[in-house]
């Protein structure tokens, strides 16, 4: 029988109240109008005294006016969004929405990588204001101690040896050991294949859609040496099923992974 994991239904769940919140909010003037209209055609019927009309129907023209305004707005965004081209979305580097979501993060981060040798050193004042909200951390790392591995790894990256990869996994690990947080949840996890994607998700257990995102970096095979392994591109709630399958994926990812123990 298949289970599902508890923190995927917990997950889950969130996302479900998340987007009913999100749908009462853009329709709240929908709402609004449909009352007013059952408003009018009772007060039609029993011949209500203008002056309790009168402030209604000025009212109304408001929430009128906010639902025109919005809807420009909305048309605009559809409009900028046609003018992409298909692989704009794909790029050789990280981008700058990418620092400001490592900023925005307040209740998760989840990491999923090679090394984490760049990462860790840009992304640990994050962790730590993360913990200390009492908000939780993942990090899944190939395992430094499975020699296959390893090897594997540096067969995909010309001019790194096994020992070099050994060691950057090794010293991240190390230095997540030696962070210390009296609130929030740090947990290590190891995987025993190489990952083909490296992923950096934020908030993926918020139910602001604002703080979710994903940055997702494609593992290409012996890329040249001046250059980042690519295609790398951030998703956002906005990319709907493609935001949903890859936050899929890293839970997929982590339940492979085992809990990080290190060798006395």
């Amino acid at each position: 029988m298949k289970t599902v994991p508890i923190g995927s239904k917990q997950s889950k769940a969130r996302r479900l109240k998340g987007s009913s919140r999100k749908y009462f909010l853009e329709n709240l003037d929908l709402m609004i109008l449909i009352l007013a209209a059952i408003f009018f055609t009772i007060t039609s019927l029993t011949g209500a005294d203008s002056n309790i009309l009168d402030p209604v129907t000025v009212a109304l023209l408001g929430v009128l006016a906010f639902s025109q305004i919005r809807s420009r707005t909305q048309i605009s965004e559809l409009t900028a969004s046609s003018h992409l081209e298909r692989t704009d979305l794909f790029l050789w580097d990280f981008p700058e929405e990418y620092k400001k979501s490592q900023k925005r993060a307040m209740k998760s981060y989840l990491f999923i990588g090679v090394t984490m040798a760049r990462t860790l050193p840009l992304m640990i004042n994050h962790i730590k204001r993360i913990l200390g909200q009492n908000g939780r951390v993942r990090i899944l790392l190939p395992d430094p101690n499975n020699q296959n591995l390893v090897e594997m790894i540096a067969a995909t990256r010309p001019g790194t040896t096994a020992e070099q990869i050994r060691g950057k996994i090794q010293h991240s690990l190390d230095d997540l050991h030696y962070i210390h947080s009296n609130a929030g949840s740090l947990e290590v996890r190891v995987i025993a294949f190489p990952p083909n994607v490296g992923i950096n998700a934020m908030d993926l257990e918020s139910t602001n859609d604002s703080h979710r995102s994903i940055m997702v970096q494609m593992y290409e095979f012996a890329p040249s040496e001046d250059s980042e392994r690519a295609p790398i591109f951030l998703l956002t709630t906005r990319d709907k099923v493609w935001f949903d399958h890859f936050a899929e994926l890293s839970e997929r990812l982590w339940e492979a992974g085992e809990e990080y123990r290190p060798i006395a």
